[in-house]
Parts: structure tokens; sequence; C-alpha cells
């Protein structure tokens, strides 16, 4: 009987195998061997281990079919045909790295490490975890007061110091050269006095102090005046100094509220515009000492709206909705209430954005959105402007400006969504739809129920959210995450063409229907 043998020839083997009776050869070259590689994305390397009890760990394999592991064991993990993987680890505080092994059928593997840094003093068990706590020292109280002129284009006032860790909420904006009243310190933190009963807070580098001896301004409000332009209200009156103001709107967007701070009424006159199809009626008050109030009622609820100085001028203008579309439009079958729409698209990032397993940047995948989104509006009779080129880095206060300089009557900001490292990818993925405004909720529930009919992702839901472009935007806005880009399946989701262009369509028959309730109603 003869037996089979391996040879070595010249870096090839030869096979020998029996096959009825005769002997079958077959050179396989070493370097058919398929080789290994293995990228981890997340965690970056030298990241000290975070206050929690698990971390998702992602990257890519190639070979694709190659099984990946981390730390030895079967943690929870997902693995697509395109070699992205994600994994969640149990970790402690004295975890110093996090091993991924990836092995082939035939046995070949490779390991690769990411080498953690161990939070502070901390032992299995051991509550004092690495929190950077921030003591925040006694205010110093300024006595007397001393005044302050605001230099910088905006200034967001908050309503606490800056702890050096976390920054207290938003409260709202001011422009340049507006006076305030600084009463205390703390940190980098100046304590700014709007009334006996309101205050707030803002970053010291955004004020210029004045001389000591210089008196806090007042105004006298005299006579509203408003009048028409093109696409708008304008409300104004011509006041002495450049006193803060605070602009809200009731949930329904049927009231606005305009408080200025260190104003006296003398308002014996309200020039109302002819024609004007938003102002029905404004009263003043003083619901405290050294507090204007004009509450305004309108008559449809609010589109859009603007308010700072115009010279000596406060300004409070009213966007007007998009005009209807022609009557010759309107008659046609399959007339889109676009036509004639200004839609400002703000591809997400750069700077910063997440980063999916292949290494996929999220400003690539919001790129690639906008394109198909841009493309379905136009063909649809909108006018479409873009915040960002496709290798721009553009500021979150640039973006908004480009938005209002483009009198955009919709804003629509795209992204892909990532997490916190302590959450678990496998529970919260999906797209979600976000506003900030009371004015933009319409139109951000019209668009996450379009998605959530098309889209065939877990819904991961409607959310109010302090995001800056949606804060400061004067139009109605959204942000919309259209997946999660650290989460493998939906990574190779969002980088598919077909995929991308299926949540345009969604994305703008959730305007459609929007546009359509809105012009309803006029």
């Amino acid at each position: 009987m003869n037996h089979s043998k391996f040879t070595c020839l010249g870096g090839a083997i030869l096979l020998c195998i029996l096959l009825h009776g005769s002997i079958a050869c077959l050179a396989v070259s070493a370097a058919d061997t398929p080789s290994i590689r293995i990228r981890i994305i997340f965690p970056p390397d030298g990241m000290r281990v975070p206050a929690v009890d698990r971390l998702f760990v992602f990257g890519s394999v190639e070979p694709p079919g190659a099984r990946v592991r981390i730390n030895g064991i079967d943690t929870p993990i997902i693995q697509t045909a395109t070699g992205g993987w994600l994994g969640v680890v149990p970790v402690q505080p004295r975890t110093s790295e996090i091993a991924v092994t990836a092995r082939l059928p035939g046995g070949s593997e490779i390991r690769e490490v990411r080498r953690l840094r161990p939070r502070r003093g901390g032992g299995d068990g051991d509550e004092s975890e690495d929190r950077v706590v921030s003591v925040l020292p006694d205010e110093r109280v300024w006595r007397p007061s001393r005044m302050g002129r605001i230099v910088d284009d905006t200034v967001f006032l908050r309503s606490g110091p800056d702890d050096g860790v976390e920054q207290a909420g938003y409260e709202f904006r001011l422009d340049s050269d507006v006076l305030v009243t600084v009463v205390g310190k703390i940190g980098r933190s100046l304590h700014v006095r709007l009334s006996q009963v309101e205050s707030v807070w803002i970053d010291d580098f955004a004020v210029k102090l004045l001389p000591k001896n210089t008196e806090i301004p007042k105004s006298h409000v005299h006579a509203w005046t408003a009048s028409r332009t093109e696409r708008s209200t304008l409300l104004q009156t011509a006041l002495n100094n450049r006193l803060p103001y605070r602009l809200t709107a009731s949930l329904d967007g049927m009231t606005l509220t305009l408080k200025i701070y260190g104003a006296i009424s003398n308002t014996d006159w309200f020039h109302y515009a002819s024609g004007d199809p938003w102002i029905q009626q404004a009263a003043w008050s003083h619901p405290a000492e050294e507090v204007y109030q004009l509450d305004i009622a309108l008559k449809q609820p609010v589109w859009g709206y603007d308010l700072g100085y115009r010279n000596s001028k406060l300004t409070l203008e009213l966007f007007d909705p998009p005009p209807q579309p022609p009557e010759k439009s309107r008659r046609r079958a399959l007339a889109s209430p676009l036509e004639g729409v200004t839609v400002c698209l703000d591809p997400g990032h750069p700077p910063m954005g997440a980063t999916g397993p292949h290494g996929t940047p999220e400003a690539v995948v919001s790129w690639a959105l906008s394109e198909k989104l841009r493309e379905v509006l136009e063909t649809r009779g909108a006018r479409v402007v873009l915040t960002r080129t496709q290798h721009d880095t553009v500021a979150l206060p640039v973006r908004v400006k480009r938005a209002l300089a483009a009198k955009a009557d919709l804003f629509v900001s795209l992204h892909a969504n990532a997490l916190p490292p302590g959450d678990d990818p496998f529970q919260k993925n999906g797209f979600g739809v976000y506003f900030y405004q009371p004015l933009s909720l319409p139109l951000a529930e019209s668009v996450h129920g379009a998605l959530r009919e098309y889209i065939p992702l877990r819904d991961d839901g409607l959310h109010f959210g302090n995001l800056h472009v949606l804060r400061q935007t004067a139009m109605p806005s959204v942000l919309i995450e259209h997946g999660y880009l650290i989460w493998p399946p939906e990574e190779d989701l969002l980088l598919d063409p077909d995929f991308q262009r299926r949540c345009a369509l969604a994305t703008v028959s959730g305007i459609e229907a929007f546009l359509k309730r809105r012009q309803a109603r006029r």
C-alpha cells in the first residue's frame, strides 16, 4: 500500500493524496495562504479606562471570514460580511489592555492589542473611580457692579458658571456691543444680572469691562413700528443703549414674548403694517422692575425669526413661509410643494465626527447623504444651498450664518450617530430625528414619520436636542441621524448608494407632507 507524504519543494507544498489506488499531487504555493489584517478603531491606544463596567470595541478584519474574539472570550459580538466587527467587553478600573484576535478556519491567527491607562486610584470595587470633580471657588462679588460690553459676534448666556468639566445649560444669545451688568466672577465666568430675579453667566473673554465709574444704562421704550419687506415683517423700536434682550415662543407658535432688561416703558404708539400676515396684536407690561415685556399675538404659527440690533434699533424680523407654488404648478397632478422653496442642507462635520469600524469618517457619509438629498430636492423644484463643500472644514456658527445669508426656508442637518463608551450598541442603534425650537417640531414629526415608514432600521426616536445648528437657526430646522456609524451593519448601509437614496426620498416625503399641512392653513 502506498503512503501519502508531504514534501517541501522550493517554498511549495507537494500534497500527495491517495485517490482510487493512484497518487495525485497538488502543488500549493505558500504565497496563496491568505494573510489576516485586523484594525481596531475604538478604543484608541492610550485611552484611560472610563468609569463604566463595560466597553464597546470595534474595527475591521480582512479577510471578512476570519473569526474575531476579544480578550480571548466569546463576548457579544457582531461581524458583517464586509469584515466590520463590534463587541462589548467587561472592564475593570485596573484594565490595562484589550486584545483582539482574528482566526481563519485553517488555523492562521493574528493578534492586535490596545493598551489602556487604568483609572486613577481605582481597584476592583473602588468607588473613587476616575471622575474629574471640579470644586468651584466662592464667587467674587463685585461691589459696586461693573458694566461690560459684549465683544464677540454671538455670545451664549448660561444658567451657571463654567466649572472646567461641564458647561451649564444654555439660556439665550446676545450679539456684539450689548451692555451687561456684571456683579461677580467665578473662575472664567462672569455673573451677569438681568433683573432683580434673573441672572445668567457668560465667558469672561466675551466681555470687555468698562471703566468703574460707567453708569448702568437705561432706556425708555417709545413707539414700535411694523413694516413689510418682500418676505418678512420687521418690528422695530429705537433705544438709547444696546440693552440685553430675550425672546421666547409659545409651544403652539402663536405668541412671542420679548423682554428688554433695563428698559422703562413709554410706549404710547404701536404702528401696525398694512397687509401684515403676522402681527395680530401687541401689548406691553412690566412684570418686574426694569424689565420691559412685549407680548405679541400672531395670526398664524411663527415660521422663523431673527432678533438683534440693527444700528440703534432693536429689530425682530418675522420670516414668511415659502410662497405657494404658481397656480399652473398646483394644477399639475405631480406638483410638489417644494417648488420655489429654499432648503439649506448641512452635511455634518468636519471638524470632528464619528468614525466607523472600517475607518469611515462621518463627514464622508454626511456628504454622500447630502448629495442624494440635493438630487431629489432639485427634481421637486427646490432651490438647494449647502453649508460646506465636499472637503471644507466649517465651524458651527459659520454654518448657521450661511443658512441665514441664503434666506433659507428650511434647514436640514445630516449626520451619522455614535455612542458614549459605556452604552450598548446592541440595544441602541438606528435612525433618529432632532429639533430644538418649538416652531421646528411639526417638521421634525413629519420627517420622523416618513423615515419610520421607509427606512428598514430601528427607530431611535424623536428628540429635543440642544444642538447649535438647531438652536441658532431662524427657520424650521431638523437634524437627522441616519444610523449609527459605529454599528457595523449600519456603517455598511450608510455607505450604500441605494440606502442613501432611500433616506433622501423618505426625508423629502416628510418635508412635503409638512409643507402641505402648513400651506393648507394659509
